[in-house]
């Protein structure tokens, strides 16, 4: 086969792609202390849409590793991901985003599928510090679950989300990968849920400042959301502040609680105390937590979002392994047995799975161990949600705190542990192929906003803070679970 080499080089803000049948050697040469990606085509197939869309259906669980060639159009795979334009739900090519890519390129060409070539490549990176002597194995998902490698993965994206924000505090809330866009709307549940994750994984962050930034984050959620009323502290829902939600409350108890335990600090432990008292005041005689409340803390909705649950009880759960206050825990487990008797299990919650590997650490119960059973199931392949790392995770965990305990050993014959196991390995693969590191970032408009960031490709390319949050908190439990084994 003749030598195909693809390089890309960025002009102005953006990429253009140019196929040459130079030597690595020339173009090394040519493009010395440029940054240029090459991948180098190491094997071309030409293949039918029925062929293509057996290639996809077969590659669901690691993503399409394969450029396209279609009408003369050299497609790299990770062009195909930020642009979406493999439908793995239904095993083909988008056709809508393939004309948005094409028109993006301001390529004009009539749409023919009656030849496409498929194609592998081996890529690296030039730039004017490091020039590498060989390929790597490409920038593919396939090659990027190395131990090393998402180590890397989690420092960078913890550093990025850090570094999201504005004097003030608030968080530059998201962006749209592709194009750099930034998103003007703002959720305060997605502020704190955003600290708690950065609290976590503070040990990871390449920055002397961390704990100072953090500090400022928090302030600025007191300044703006807080609302105090005798020996009790709730936290606006939103912007508008029209009212307080058990799931903005929650994840404000969580980042308090884990600020103490991981910096040691108990700097924020009396407002903690004030925010537990305010969701145990939403809790009702059978453990349900009332969700909404008006700004006259009257009841406005029983029930608004399932996952506001689990990440309250979790915050319990963290007041109760600092303070050992009984009321903390028993309020917890109130709520589990309230929701396992609602078979809960329907929702798939990452943090109620949290909440579980948590409580195994006070008590262990038949009930708790049917329910977190209850709480597996399949992976879901068509629509990736990074969070579904974080649960299974969770359950993994879970399993391995009650096997050590040696306590229902029968019952835990029946856990899935394998359908765990599989369903893990499919989220971490699919996870690493939606961050965006320098070898994906060049073909994005505004490489320095979208670097070292995780996209939603089936959500407009979205990349939210809330999008990081869970993508770096499902890497730490799957890296630190790595490490202990």
């Amino acid at each position: 086969m003749q030598e195909i080499n693809i390089i890309t080089k960025r002009i102005e803000g953006n990429y253009i792609k140019e196929i040459s049948n130079y030597s690595i050697e020339k173009i090394k040469e040519l493009y010395r202390g440029q940054i240029v990606r090459i991948d180098h085509i190491t094997e071309l197939k030409e293949v039918s849409m029925n062929e293509l869309s057996k290639l996809i259906y077969a590659n669901k669980n690691n993503k399409f590793p394969y450029g396209l060639i279609i009408n003369g159009n050299y497609i790299l795979c990770e062009e195909l991901t930020l642009f979406s334009i493999i439908d793995y739900e239904n095993n083909s090519i988008d056709i809508e985003n393939i004309n948005k890519y094409f028109k993006e390129k301001n390529i004009m060409t009539e749409m023919n599928f009656n030849k496409i070539i498929i194609f592998s490549t081996k890529s690296m990176l030039l730039n004017n510090i490091i020039i590498p002597l060989e390929f790597s194995e490409g920038f593919h998902v396939q090659n990027r679950c190395n131990h090393k490698l998402i180590a890397d993965t989690l420092s960078k994206a913890a550093t990025k989300l850090l570094n999201m924000t504005y004097s003030t505090g608030k968080f530059i809330y998201g962006i749209n990968a592709l194009t750099g866009e930034k998103y003007t709307n703002y959720n305060v549940l997605r502020h704190a849920g955003s600290i708690w994750a950065l609290i976590n994984t503070k040990d990871y962050i390449d920055d002397p400042e961390v704990e100072s930034k953090i500090n400022k984050l928090i302030q600025y959620l007191i300044d703006e959301y807080l609302i105090e009323k005798r020996n009790k502290a709730f936290l606006y829902r939103n912007d508008k502040k029209d009212g307080f939600s058990i799931g903005s409350c929650g994840l404000m108890l969580l980042l308090l609680a884990d600020y103490q335990i991981y910096f040691n600090n108990d700097k924020y432990m009396e407002l903690a105390k004030k925010v537990a008292n305010g969701i145990i005041s939403m809790q009702q005689p059978n453990g349900h937590y009332f969700q909404l409340y008006d700004n006259n803390f009257e009841l406005s909705d029983q029930f608004i979002c399932e996952y506001y649950v689990g990440e309250t009880t979790l915050g319990l759960i963290k007041m109760y392994s600092i303070t050992k206050e009984q009321k903390y825990l028993d309020s917890v487990i109130d709520a589990l047995d309230y929701y396992i008797s609602i078979n809960f299990e329907k929702y798939n919650d990452h943090w109620m799975a949290y909440t579980l590997a948590e409580i195994t650490k006070y008590v262990q119960d038949e009930k708790i161990v049917k329910f977190a059973i209850k709480n597996v199931t399949e992976k879901q392949k068509n629509r990736f949600c990074p969070s579904r790392l974080e649960g299974n995770m969770q359950l993994y965990k879970f399993y391995h705190q009650i096997k050590l305990s040696n306590s229902f050993k029968e019952l835990l014959e029946e856990f899935p542990i394998e359908q765990v196991e599989s369903n893990i390995n499919f989220y971490v693969k699919t996870l690493m192929s939606y961050f965006i590191g320098k070898e994906t970032a060049i073909y994005t408009k505004k490489t320095k906003r979208s670097l070292y960031g995780f996209f939603c490709p089936t959500d407009s390319n979205r990349m939210r803070i809330d999008d990081i949050q869970h993508s770096i908190m499902g890497l730490k439990n799957y890296y630190e679970c790595y490490e202990k084994e």
